[in-house]
């Protein structure tokens, strides 16, 4: 199925589906009326006689074309919409949230927090205030190794 922009004037080979997503559509296309065309030829001599006469062929030069009416025709297609900025702002939030959340399930596990040294919980503190302002500053905060650790158990 071919793919259009979103003012469908132009096809679109691989569109990025994570600046935009694809709506199915369809296309009108018009083939226009088409008057007819009346035969064109001309003879040549193939024989002649002495007694005047001539065998003669028909080459036909342009051939008798009937008219055609316009014709619309209908094409189903998916047409690209880019996302906004908006749009694309709230997709990242999402992705951070949820990368987020992953660590949030650890450092809020209270038995596992009390067993950390002071530095640790120090790293941690920092480590998930990072997380909170995220979606603000859209920077993934450097993950502390005994968290890390407990991730990949």
């Amino acid at each position: 199925m071919k793919i259009y922009n979103k003012e469908k004037t132009a096809i679109i080979e691989n569109p990025d589906l994570t600046r935009g997503y694809l709506v199915d559509d369809e296309i009108v296309k018009i083939i226009p009326a088409k008057s007819s065309i009346q035969e064109q030829f001309h003879y040549i001599t193939i024989k002649t006689y002495e007694n005047g006469g001539a065998d003669l062929k028909k080459v036909i030069d342009v051939p008798y074309q009937p008219a055609t009416p316009q014709i619309e025709k209908t094409e189903n297609i998916q047409v690209y919409i880019p996302y906004t900025e908006t749009e694309l702002y709230e997709i990242k939030k999402q992705e951070l949230r949820a990368w987020r959340n992953k660590y949030f399930k650890v450092i809020d596990c209270a038995v596992w927090y009390d067993c950390l040294t002071q530095e640790e919980k120090d790293q941690v503190k920092q480590f998930r205030l990072a997380l909170l302002d995220i979606t603000k500053t859209f920077v993934k905060p450097s993950i502390p190794t005994c968290v890390d650790a407990r991730i990949n158990l």
